[in-house]
């Protein structure tokens, strides 16, 4: 089953979220409470996909990308976001987000976008090409 990460540091947002995506995408949600939680967790567990809001107190969603990055770990992030601006969700997939969606958006447009991330994820994991390009960069 896809384990799917939500971080938010709206409980109500974060847990709305989870439900609807354990109901509408079949998914396993979990959920993270800020940037530094998402982090320790993404250290810990097997996680398919992470929902990450930008604007968050503390270790935002910009930092948590580039933490990603420092430490390698390779998990595709969908940002969502209430605030609209789309220069920062531009900045936050120059960071390595996968994509990013308005928190507007229905429930199953997030879903199409875990299903096309989590697939693109396998997809370049399994195929030889995309090895020999990786070991060749």
């Amino acid at each position: 089953m896809t384990q799917v990460l939500v971080v938010d540091d709206v409980a109500a947002m974060a847990e709305q979220y989870a439900y609807d995506l354990r109901r509408v995408g079949k998914y396993e949600a979990v959920i993270a409470g800020g940037g530094d939680d998402a982090l320790d967790l993404l250290g810990r567990e097997p996680i398919d996909c992470v929902v990450l809001d930008l604007e968050m107190p503390g270790t935002d969603g910009f930092e948590v990308l580039r933490r990603l990055r420092q430490r390698g770990i390779d998990v595709p992030v969908i940002v969502y976001t209430g605030t609209g601006s789309y220069d920062r969700c531009v900045q936050a997939v120059r960071l390595g987000a996968y994509g990013f969606i308005d928190k507007t958006e229905p429930i199953e447009r997030l879903v199409q976008e875990i299903e096309n991330a989590v697939s693109r994820g396998r997809m370049v994991t399994a195929s030889p090409v995309s090895r020999r390009f990786q070991a060749v960069c």
